[in-house]
């Protein structure tokens, strides 16, 4: 219940008592996964990274929520320019969870934040061969990946990802605007 009350006012916007009241779910039950996620999601977003990063690691590894607290983690790490440790805690988790899709996007992400675009390509190159896979091609990962490659003068790759994505996404401002800009 506590939990519950905790994610409504969380959308309204009312970290505090949200917060509040995910702390009191997990001081009663400190097993609850959800809320010790939902506090972490609460600390980040309030620009408490330190916080952040220890309620993240408070959830344990056999939690099917390890993994978006893993990502989380390396947000935040990020969020503290503790970029090295961010990296890690991702390329880790890319070698543990090689199959998930979330992970190598994440991955992506924060190579482009990094200006590490040749890294961020092979993250979204691995994202969007994962997709492929399961028939879930999407435009996003293509359009990224086409950013990290006109980034780092790989431009007939670049208009290569941007045409596909358009192919799947067909009219989207963003990559008409970036491959009219290039």
């Amino acid at each position: 219940a506590l939990y519950g009350l905790a994610s409504a006012l969380s959308q309204d916007g009312e970290a505090r008592l949200s917060l509040f009241y995910t702390r009191l779910a997990e001081y009663l039950r400190p097993d609850f996964t959800d809320a010790a996620l939902l506090s972490a999601e609460i600390l980040e977003n309030e620009e408490q990274y330190e916080l952040a990063v220890k309620a993240y690691e408070s959830i344990s590894t056999d939690s099917p929520l390890s993994r978006s607290a893993q990502i989380g983690r390396a947000e935040a790490l990020y969020r503290l320019e503790e970029n090295d440790k961010a990296v890690e805690a991702l390329t880790t988790l890319a070698r543990f969870e090689p199959e998930a899709v979330d992970v190598h996007l994440a991955l992506g992400d924060l190579m482009c934040r990094l200006k590490r675009f040749e890294e961020g390509a092979v993250a979204y190159d691995a994202a969007i061969k994962l997709m492929a896979a399961k028939g879930r091609e999407n435009w996003v990962p293509f359009y990224e990946r086409g950013i990290c490659y006109e980034r780092s003068d790989q431009w007939e790759l670049a208009e290569a990802d941007f045409r596909k994505a358009l192919e799947l996404k067909p009219d989207q401002p963003l990559v008409l605007n970036y491959l009219g800009y290039s």
